[in-house]
């Protein structure tokens, strides 16, 4: 089983490229005799450096469908970052499910694991792109995928936010028997109202139960003492889009901190919501949890808006930047009216060095490295990961060589 799990992986690779829609771009990939697809979102004046949102729908679904319902197209055009739609089906018009927790143990035949390294891989190269600027989310069985990638994938996510997912326990996995990752940032959404019995024949287990193991296993994960630091309502007034039309929403989040430990957890419950991508979310996470992850933001652009202007005054003077003090505020005056470097919004190919972008063959895909700076609230400069007993033999050498380089840094 630990072969699935190399520092390099034979893929065998057709990409094609189709831009369908203003800012959107189709890509289509044949990976191991499967065919995959995915979109990107490309907005006007992307900043640099290049910051990727993963967005992974729920199941039954398509990238279409959460493109149009999550609300991140409307974020990515306010702040210049590209959000990538993985998509279990074929094609566009396919719905699936993600494997999600049966590939914990070992990668199914039809990865989702692989499928995603290798879109990661893609977006990597064709944006100037690394896994320090990489942030993802995912709704149901999305958000179950997010976990499992997280926890398994070849890449190391600055943070993620599962929305709504079921957990291992509920799915035959034992949250004991998970391998444990060292300072990952995470927030975990879920609707007060969704409170059914879920998972495999055997497992099942109510969505609240599911939850509280989720947050408890990432509470232990981030060495967290786990009390919540702070516990904050935010009223939320939200449309709800629907294939049926849009719907107005107004709600509570009830969010609890757990700032200590290796990285930050945040646990928000969203009053009178069921099971969907939570209102608000996509827009809070941006602004709240992602963007203050980015590794090189511009001097004094303390709401990441690609912008030094008063806006960013007036979030030093809340005491809401990195740093609230007088320093804070020399920074602030020494860069206004700077703006971040944008690019144009034309769609790039992939760099020649991936040849599985200029035709069809054997393709290595090498993971990437790089040393994640985490924010104020997360201080460690590196992340390890520390495997049960039961996944002796299934840590990745990936995950071993990444975590030997990332040690090379401060801190670690």
């Amino acid at each position: 089983m630990a072969s699935f799990y190399r520092s390099f992986v034979l893929l065998t690779a057709c990409v094609a490229v189709t831009t369908s829609r203003a800012g959107t771009v189709e890509r289509t990939a044949e990976i191991n005799g499967y065919d995959r697809y995915w979109v990107e979102y490309v907005p006007d004046g992307l900043i640099d450096p290049v910051a990727v949102v993963f967005a992974l729908h729920p199941g039954v679904s398509s990238a279409a469908d959460f493109e149009r319902t999550s609300g991140w197209n409307t974020v990515a055009d306010e702040y210049g970052f590209i959000v990538v739609y993985p998509q279990v089906g074929a094609e566009a018009t396919t719905r699936g499910t993600w494997s999600a927790w049966a590939e914990v143990d070992a990668l199914t035949e039809r990865s989702d694991v692989e499928y995603l390294n290798f879109v990661a891989e893609s977006v990597f190269s064709a944006y100037d792109a690394d896994d320090s600027s990489l942030f993802m989310t995912g709704f149901s069985s999305g958000a179950q995928m997010v976990n499992v990638y997280a926890l398994v994938g070849d890449y190391l996510p600055a943070a993620i936010a599962p929305v709504s997912g079921g957990w291992a326990d509920a799915y035959g996995v034992p949250s004991e028997d998970l391998p444990r990752p060292d300072g990952l940032p995470i927030w975990i959404w879920r609707g007060s109202e969704e409170d059914p019995i879920t998972g495999t024949p055997g497992n099942k287990l109510p969505r609240n139960e599911q939850d509280d193991l989720q947050l408890a296993f990432w509470l232990e994960a981030n060495a967290s003492n786990g009390i919540a630091a702070d516990t904050q309502q935010v009223n939320v007034d939200a449309t709800l889009s629907y294939p049926f039309g849009d719907l107005a929403w107004s709600g509570v989040h009830t969010t609890s901190y757990y700032p200590d430990g290796d990285a930050e957890v945040r646990f928000t419950e969203v009053t009178r919501s069921n099971h969907v991508y939570q209102p608000g979310a996509a827009e809070r996470l941006w602004e709240e949890f992602f963007m203050p992850l980015l590794p090189t933001a511009l001097p004094g652009d303390f709401n990441g808006d690609g912008y030094v202007d008063a806006a960013d005054y007036t979030v030093w003077r809340d005491g809401d930047s990195p740093d609230s003090s007088q320093a804070g505020y020399d920074v602030w005056v020494n860069n206004f009216g700077v703006r971040a470097t944008s690019r144009s919004a034309s769609v790039p190919e992939p760099s020649a060095g991936l040849s599985m972008f200029t035709g069809c063959g054997l393709t290595w895909l090498g993971r990437r490295t790089a040393t994640i700076s985490r924010s104020l609230r997360s201080p460690r400069l590196c992340r390890t990961t520390s495997p049960s007993p039961r996944f002796d033999g299934l840590q990745t050498e990936s995950q071993d060589r990444a975590r030997e380089e990332r040690s090379d840094g401060e801190g670690c």
